[in-house]
C-alpha cells in the first residue's frame, strides 16, 4: 500500500510545463526510496529524472522534495555495516539459533576470541576550518579556496594480532608486512598456546574468523598438533566477535588521544593501550555484548546486526 494525499488542486510548474501531481507520481517516489540498494540515495533531481523517464511528466526538484517528505522519507546519515551473502545468512542464522537454544548463560566463560587489525599513522579529518574574509566595503565573502592538507602516498601502518577472554587478554603481536600461513602458525605457537597453558588449563574454545590463513592446511595442522579446541563460527560475522569493538576503541585512542608521530610511537601507543586498558573486566563487558547481538542477527534472519 502506498500513502496517498489529496493533491487534486496542486500544480507543479517546471520549464513551462504544467503537471498535475498524481498518485502515480507518489507511487514512483515511494518505489525509488523503498528499494534496498543504492537507489534509496537518489537526489531529488535524480528522482525527478526517473519520474520523467517513466511517465514523461516533468516535476520540479522542490516538488519532489516536498512529496518525498510527505511520504515519510527524510535525509539521514548513512550508517554502514558489513555485507553478508545469502548463503552465509543461513549459516549465521543457524549458528545464532543453536546458541540461543543452548542457553547463553556462562556460554562464553571458556572462549578465546582472536583477530587481527591494522593501524595507520595518519590524521586526516573530513572537516577543516578556515577564516572567512570579507570585502571591507561590500562585506561580501571573499572566496579563499579550500584548505589543502598533504597526504602521503604510502602511509605508515602496523598490524596487530590479539585475543580476549573473560579471564583477560592474550599478549599482542605487533608486526609489519603481510601475514601468511607460516607466520600465523608462529603466532599461534608463540602467543596463543602459552596463554591457553597458563590461563585455560581446564579447557577452552578458540574462536577465529574464516580468513584463508586461519583455515589453511598449515594452520589446521598447528591447531591439531597443539590440541587447540577450535570452535568454528559462520563466515562474514565480525559482529559476533567482540574483539572488533576493542579494535575500534584502540583506533580512537590512537587517532584522538595519543596521536603518534612515527612508527615507533605508534607501536608504543598500541602496546601501552593494550597492557593498561584491556583488563579482564573490559574483556568481560565486550564479550557479554554478544548476548545483545545474537537476537538481532536472528531478527535480521542472518543479516548484519548493525553492531
Amino acid at each position: 500500500m502506498y500513502k496517498t494525499y489529496l493533491i487534486s488542486t496542486f500544480l507543479s510548474e517546471s520549464e513551462g510545463t504544467v503537471v498535475l501531481v498524481t498518485d502515480r507520481h507518489l507511487q514512483i517516489i515511494e518505489e525509488i526510496y523503498t528499494h534496498d540498494n543504492q537507489a534509496n540515495q537518489a537526489s531529488s533531481r535524480e528522482a525527478a529524472y526517473i519520474i520523467f523517464r517513466i511517465t514523461g511528466d516533468i516535476l520540479s526538484e522542490p516538488t519532489v522534495r516536498r512529496y518525498r517528505a510527505l511520504l515519510g522519507w527524510k535525509a539521514c546519515r548513512t550508517v554502514h555495516c558489513h555485507s553478508v551473502r545469502p548463503a552465509n545468512r543461513i549459516k549465521r542464522l543457524e549458528y545464532c539459533l543453536n546458541l540461543q537454544a543452548t542457553g547463553l548463560a556462562n556460554f562464553w566463560e571458556d572462549c578465546i576470541f582472536t583477530d587481527e587489525a591494522s593501524f595507520w599513522l595518519e590524521k586526516h579529518g573530513r572537516i577543516t576550518f578556515q577564516k572567512v574574509h570579507r570585502d571591507p566595503h561590500t562585506l561580501k565573502v571573499i572566496n579563499t579556496g579550500n584548505v589543502r592538507v598533504e597526504k602521503p602516498k604510502h602511509v605508515t601502518k602496523v598490524h596487530v594480532w590479539g585475543g580476549i577472554s573473560v579471564r583477560g587478554p592474550t599478549r599482542i603481536c605487533i608486526f609489519t608486512g603481510n601475514m601468511n600461513a607460516d607466520f600465523y602458525v608462529q603466532i599461534l605457537e608463540g602467543y596463543l598456546v602459552p596463554f591457553i597453558t597458563s590461563v585455560y588449563p581446564d579447557g577452552h574454545r578458540f574462536i577465529q574468523d574464516n580468513d584463508p590463513k586461519h583455515t589453511s592446511k598449515k594452520g589446521k595442522e598447528c591447531i591439531t598438533a597443539n590440541s587447540i579446541n577450535w570452535f568454528p563460527t559462520p563466515p562474514e560475522s565480525p559482529d559476533l566477535n567482540p574483539i572488533e569493538m576493542i579494535w575500534a576503541e584502540m583506533k580512537h585512542f590512537i587517532r584522538k588521544i595519543y596521536q603518534p608521530q612515527n612508527q615507533q610511537e605508534l607501536v608504543t601507543a598500541l602496546d601501552t593501550y593494550w597492557n593498561s586498558s584491556i583488563t579482564p573486566d573490559v574483556c568481560r563487558k565486550y564479550i557479554g555484548h554478544i548476548e545483545k547481538v545474537i537476537p538481532l542477527v536472528i531478527k535480521a534472519e542472518g543479516g548484519p546486526s548493525g553492531h
